[in-house]
């Protein structure tokens, strides 16, 4: 579609997925081969796999829990991906506060202990969101990803990569 001419292939390939299209061909020998695991999960499980870098804080099982994936819950939020699991794995962490910044556009963030039942809750913002003090920031989608979040619809497997 010409729409898509600019538009990064991920978001372009969620966009026609979105709008029931079978089968999708990437025809640009531009695409970097370390971007193939977007491709291969997206077509063997329907996980969107998104690159992100995260704090040097995080604690490993946080970061072994994004790796190996989680999904969109069923009851979507306008604003934000909230991960499924991530609450009934994290919510007996007490997490301290930190680092308690605003939220761009792909902000990766986990609700702190002052958030009581909702701590230990894993989002990525799909709006640029005010600083919250019982959300703390941990991470960021990479730019080249940012525009597949609005096509991350309920229940839609995630997994992110991180370098």
């Amino acid at each position: 579609m010409e729409k898509h001419r600019f538009a990064s292939p991920y978001a372009a390939t969620l966009e026609l997925f979105s709008l029931a299209v079978d089968h999708v061909y990437i025809g640009d020998p531009a695409l970097d081969p370390l971007h193939f695991p977007f491709w291969q999960n997206l077509a063997f499980d329907n996980t969107v796999s998104l690159e992100a870098e995260l704090a040097d804080f995080v604690p490993t099982p946080i970061k072994k829990h994004l790796i190996q994936g989680d999904q969109n819950r069923m009851d979507d939020a306008r604003d934000l991906i909230r991960l499924e699991k991530s609450r009934i794995c994290f919510n007996t962490l007490l997490l301290a506060v930190r680092q308690t910044t605003s939220r761009p556009v792909g902000t990766i963030t986990i609700d702190n202990q002052k958030y009581g039942r909702y701590s230990g809750e894993i989002c990525i913002t799909k709006v640029s969101l005010e600083a919250n003090e019982k959300i703390n920031c941990i991470g960021q989608i990479k730019p080249s990803y940012l525009d597949c979040l609005p096509y991350i619809s309920a229940g839609q497997k995630i997994k992110l990569r991180f370098n």
